[in-house]
């Protein structure tokens, strides 16, 4: 499952929570910037795998073997999925993914 956190000044902490399957909430913000590839931290999902979403994106992600406080997952847009030539979930804390790309020139703000 996917896990929300807002933090209101007024309201305090609220948590949402979604499951894998569901449209990720992120997906129509990571596309109007134009992001392909995000890390993503304390998803608190179980075991480790992949996964498509609703919208055609990669999820890849590493939890523990029962749900708690870690879990990553790196999400990828869907026009990139060839791109993957692997990944490996290490622990709950760090999942690695091997894409064919080219390096590129950071961006300066």
């Amino acid at each position: 499952m996917l896990v929300k956190i807002n933090i209101s000044k007024q309201k305090g902490p609220s948590v949402t929570v979604f499951s894998q399957r569901q449209r990720a909430p992120f997906d129509p913000s990571l596309e109007r910037l134009k992001v392909m590839v995000c890390g993503l931290s304390e998803v608190r999902w179980e075991d480790q795998g992949h996964f498509t979403t609703v919208e055609g994106h990669i999820m890849v992600y590493s939890g523990a073997e029962k749900q708690e406080q870690h879990g990553v997952a790196i999400w990828i847009h869907k026009t990139r999925k060839k791109a993957i030539i692997g990944y490996e979930p290490v622990n709950s804390r760090i999942v690695t993914v091997r894409l064919n790309a080219k390096p590129s020139r950071p961006i300066s703000h």
